[in-house]
């Protein structure tokens, strides 16, 4: 497992699981104060635009709590995640795995929970739940 203590998660999931010819942008737009919310809101509806496909490992609405919660778990051994999101009492936080429920997952807008191996994004619900995706290294 990495190191986390200097570990730039936002760098990382930008190399990592977002496709080339959008990486500048996304990375100019997440470091800039008054564009990060247009880099965030990219994922309200364009998620697919902006994902490396072949790290993807779900897509879907329709996956409860419990199975994501399993799925994540499986996935990485890490109990805490980086979250970037559309509301700012949230966004550059690290959250546990636990509360993502409580905290992150339903609130509606773009959230991305970032781990030093896998990422999780939700995209803006608008009826019924939102979708997710789910990226792998």
């Amino acid at each position: 497992m990495r190191r986390i203590e200097n570990f730039n998660y936002e760098h990382f999931f930008i190399q990592h699981f977002i496709v080339k010819n959008k990486r500048e942008r996304l990375r100019f737009e997440l470091l800039n104060e008054s564009k990060r919310q247009d880099g965030i809101s990219r994922f309200n509806h364009g998620t697919m635009k902006y994902i490396d496909e072949r790290k993807l490992i779900y897509s879907g609405s329709d996956i409860s709590w419990e199975n994501l919660k399993k799925m994540i778990y499986k996935n990485t051994d890490e109990r805490k995640c980086y979250v970037i999101s559309f509301y700012e009492d949230i966004d550059r936080t690290m959250i546990k795995v636990e509360d993502l429920f409580d905290r992150v997952i339903g609130l509606g807008g773009a959230s991305i929970m970032i781990f030093t191996n896998m990422a999780l994004v939700e995209a803006e619900q608008i009826q019924g739940p939102a979708m997710k995706y789910v990226l792998r290294l």
